[in-house]
C-alpha cells in the first residue's frame, strides 16, 4: 500500500463491499469459527474480522474461509446467469431494431 491505512479502516471499506455487492463474494465475521461452518457457503471468501491487522500501516493480513467446491459454483453460477442475461438483453434489442 503506498498510504498508510488502519485496521479499523479495512473493517469499515470490507463491510461497505458487502452491504453493496450485488453477488454473494464477500461476506465477513467476528464469530469464533471452523472450516466445517462454512461448508455449502455461497460467499466466495468469508474474512474473519478477529484475525485482521495491519502490519507498519502498510501491509494488510486478511484471513478468510471458504468453501472451494460450492463458493466456486456460486460464482459460476453468476457467470452464467450475467451472460444469459446480456443474451437476452442484446437479442431483444435486435429484434426490435
Amino acid at each position: 500500500m503506498q498510504a498508510a491505512i488502519s485496521t479499523k479502516q479495512i473493517i469499515e471499506k470490507l463491510q461497505s463491499i458487502e452491504k453493496a455487492q450485488t453477488h454473494k463474494v464477500i461476506e465477513t465475521t467476528t464469530e469464533p469459527v471452523t472450516a466445517i461452518d462454512f461448508a455449502g457457503q455461497d460467499h466466495s471468501a468469508i474474512v474473519d474480522l478477529r484475525w485482521l491487522k495491519v502490519v507498519r500501516e502498510k501491509l494488510v493480513h486478511i484471513q478468510y474461509w471458504y468453501d472451494n467446491e460450492w463458493g466456486y459454483s456460486s460464482r459460476v453460477v453468476d457467470a452464467v446467469a450475467h451472460l444469459a442475461n446480456q443474451y437476452l438483453h442484446n437479442t431483444t434489442t435486435e429484434c426490435v431494431k
